[in-house]
């Protein structure tokens, strides 16, 4: 590009400019989107068995021993497997 569109282009804001130069980082945006995912699927399985969202979070915490938000995408998917068995039995 020639310095003068650039300069033109940042006049649109920073998602134009330098930013075109930036390369978001793919697998990390995609993990954070697996743990929003699983953070909802936990939360509305908790809500399924009975539980509001405090509640939740907290027998989650209490089963993986560490805070609901420090949980990583491992944890998270054993608790919901574990979550949605707990509501399949409720269910038969």
């Amino acid at each position: 590009m020639t310095d003068g569109l650039k300069r033109a282009l940042r006049l649109f804001g920073d998602q134009f400019a330098n930013r075109l130069y930036e390369w978001p980082n793919a697998g990390s945006t995609a993990e954070a989107n697996e743990l929003t995912d699983l953070r909802a699927s936990a939360l509305l399985l908790g809500a399924q068995l009975g539980l509001d969202e405090p509640g939740t979070k907290q027998r989650v915490a209490a089963k993986a021993q560490r805070h609901f938000d420090d949980l990583d995408a491992t944890d998270l998917a054993r608790i919901v497997r574990a979550m949605a068995g707990a509501l399949g039995k409720r269910a038969a």
